[in-house]
């Protein structure tokens, strides 16, 4: 969309590989649709550029958009590589942890039909299907991926109170739950740490389970509808061959096309 920001190429380039048909009301970045679907519970700011050519929304993300707000937010995302790093073949190798998985992925929402490029962090391909335990393991480099056995793997504080639940399902599990069920990962490994990093425990699970813990006051269809009705606005409010400007700011009020 940009020379100057991160480029759909990659995207393009794979439906043209695969001969897929475009026919896509919008394409993007998994991060702008997890900005929008977050958008009703979190103030917190972003902004992308939007080209509109025919019928289709090209969103791009601003160059600087993942930048980090303070030293904790950089520090607990260090540790998330990290624990990644230790939890993958990227550990045992001494490959690099951001080597990741890169998924280009077809939805519908609400009419709209959309292609998604998504880094994905892992792939389990040595144990038992998670959803249908008589298919077998299936090696990396034996055909095409199986996209039920990609894996997100994610840090967070210990949950040692029931504040430290409750906020964990309201503010963390969003966030994640989107991130994951866009592109259909169905688990995500939690690494549980203490204030020093060091992570003490880690489980599985369930993308779905994520909406149903204490303090899960955000509900799911809410994030659909507000996306698909952003969409919807987004394209009766552009022009063919014009590039624009969308962006969410203090206070948090309204979204802004320029």
């Amino acid at each position: 969309t940009s020379s100057s920001g991160p480029s759909l190429g990659p995207v393009l380039r794979a439906l043209q590989g695969r001969r897929t048909p475009f026919d896509f009301d919008v394409v993007s970045f998994r991060w702008n649709l997890n900005k929008f679907m977050t958008t009703p519970y979190c103030k917190e700011e972003w902004t992308m550029q939007v080209h509109r050519i025919h019928r289709t929304l090209f969103l791009g993300a601003r160059p600087g958009a993942d930048t980090f707000t303070d030293a904790h937010a950089e520090r607990c995302s260090r540790w998330g590589y990290v624990f990644e790093r230790l939890c993958t073949k990227a550990g045992a190798t001494g490959g690099s942890v951001d080597d990741e998985f890169c998924g280009v992925f077809s939805l519908s929402l609400n009419g709209l039909s959309l292609c998604l490029g998504a880094e994905l962090d892992s792939y389990d391909s040595e144990s038992q299907h998670p959803l249908n335990a008589h298919r077998p393991p299936v090696p990396i480099d034996a055909g095409p991926l199986d996209a039920d056995r990609f894996v997100e793997v994610k840090t967070h504080k210990e949950l040692l109170a029931d504040r430290d639940i409750h906020s964990f399902y309201r503010h963390k599990a969003l966030k994640v739950f989107v991130q994951s069920f866009l592109v259909g990962v169905p688990h995500i490994l939690v690494g549980h740490r203490r204030p020093d990093g060091t992570v003490t425990s880690a489980m599985p699970v369930k993308t779905t389970d994520l909406t149903k813990g204490d303090g899960a006051d955000w509900h799911f269809l809410t994030c659909f509808a507000f996306t698909s009705r952003l969409l919807e606005w987004l394209r009766a409010s552009t022009d063919h061959n014009q590039r624009y400007e969308l962006s969410f700011q203090a206070p948090f009020t309204h979204v802004t096309l320029r």
